[in-house]
């Protein structure tokens, strides 16, 4: 995933929540992937299952705000960025991604 090898990151995730489909990490990280390769729909839809498996966890909610955010869902990205930055105040790419759905 870090060498940017994002489809076969994809695969691998893929294979993963298979194997266990209640991990939200999978689900989050599959979604990066996803949103890396420009499908930002399925990096909504894996984001969207991460939240509902793990709604304590910061980075799904920011992923779900990155993936809406492209997909031009600017109320909703604002929602699930404030959500992550409810459950970590220092999350950059969240406070980053709000200032850029109220522009």
């Amino acid at each position: 995933f870090r060498a940017g090898e994002y489809t076969k990151a994809v695969k691998l995730y893929t294979k993963a929540i298979d194997l266990n489909d209640t991990n939200a990490v999978f689900y989050s990280n599959r979604a990066a992937a996803y949103y890396h390769l420009e499908q930002y729909q399925s990096a909504s839809s894996d984001a969207i299952k991460a939240t509902a498996l793990d709604p304590l966890w910061p980075k799904g909610w920011m992923r779900l705000g990155q993936a809406l955010l492209k997909l031009e869902q600017y109320e909703k990205a604002k929602d699930a960025f404030r959500e992550c930055l409810e459950l970590d105040r220092t999350n950059k790419i969240a406070k980053e991604g709000l200032v850029e759905c109220e522009q």
